[in-house]
């Protein structure tokens, strides 16, 4: 009897039910994740459950939207702005007076290419 008991306690414990309940909603759960990540209008019913995230994604897509934009927008000023620093320091050398080494002037010219490939090739302009 102690045995039936003892097999009956571990069938009924909290975890027994939890592995049971997540293999029995194991497909209901893969069908719903499966239909809002490749359902168009973001809305997914399982049973009495219905899940509506178009408002969510709409939101979610115009921040990703917005933050590439301001992106963009630095990346530029940024370029503009070592464009003009260097433009200025090369007067400031022909003056006679360097104001940057080598090395950091070589740095500059990296930048500023690497921020022109950026922002010429920027779908987001």
């Amino acid at each position: 009897m102690d045995t039936i008991i003892k097999i009956l306690e571990v069938l009924l414990s909290w975890q027994t039910v939890a592995i049971v309940a997540l293999i029995l909603l194991l497909s209901p759960i893969k069908n719903l994740i499966h239909r809002l990540i490749e359902g168009d209008s973001g809305e997914a019913k399982v049973g009495p459950v219905e899940i509506k995230l178009g408002k969510i994604v709409e939101d979610g897509e115009k921040a990703v939207d917005d933050l590439n934009r301001i992106n963009y927008i630095m990346a530029e000023s940024r370029r503009l702005e070592l464009e003009i620093t260097l433009r200025m320091s090369e007067v400031y050398g022909a003056l006679g007076m360097n104001v940057m080494t080598g090395v950091q002037l070589d740095e500059m010219h990296k930048h500023i290419k690497e921020l022109k490939i950026i922002t010429e090739t920027s779908v987001d302009k």
